[in-house]
């Protein structure tokens, strides 16, 4: 999974995921607008159950409300 941020607007771009066995996580986009992206896999026999984008503002992150499934 990937996060990347492609817009220089001083704002950060994460994506919050949960895998199959209920653990969560956040992949962040730590160099901003610059090439380059954030990455991450899950361990051997887990994947990644739903997604959500999330930006990191300067008052908090905030996330879309609505999870994305994986097929």
């Amino acid at each position: 999974m990937t996060a990347c941020d492609t817009y220089a607007d001083g704002t950060g771009f994460w994506t919050h995921y949960v895998r199959s066995d209920g653990a969560a996580g956040y992949i962040k986009d730590g160099n901003g607008s610059q090439a380059g992206c954030g990455s991450g896999t899950t361990p051997s026999g887990m994947y990644i159950d739903r997604f959500r984008p999330c930006r990191n503002m300067s008052y908090g992150l905030v996330c879309l409300e609505d999870w994305m499934y994986v097929s």
